[in-house]
């Protein structure tokens, strides 16, 4: 069961050409990943400040503030999504 030599090559970088639109996207979406990643850890530091306050009033605000910017960011990482997507899809006609 001999394999061609230019057969496999053709195999294996076959799947390497892409578009502009394509490498854009696939930046973008890794991009907002991270983003949303970064937000959930914040989250989660932000929920352990909060519980370890002990009612210090400084310490409950700067966690509330910091709860509530994750949370906007995460928001926005979302909504970023839904419009590379929609850009992707209604104005470039590209299936993303």
């Amino acid at each position: 069961m001999a394999t061609d030599a230019n057969s496999l090559l053709g195999k294996v970088t076959g799947g390497v050409q892409g578009t502009f639109l394509d490498w854009l996207s696939g930046v973008i979406n890794i991009a907002v990943g991270l983003a949303a990643l970064v937000c959930v850890g914040i989250l989660i530091y932000s929920g352990y400040m909060y519980i370890t306050a002990a009612g210090d009033e400084g310490k409950v605000s700067t966690a509330t503030k910091s709860l509530t910017y994750a949370i906007v960011g995460l928001v926005i990482c979302f909504i970023a999504v839904i419009l590379v997507r929609f850009v992707l899809s209604t104005i470039l006609g590209q299936g993303a």
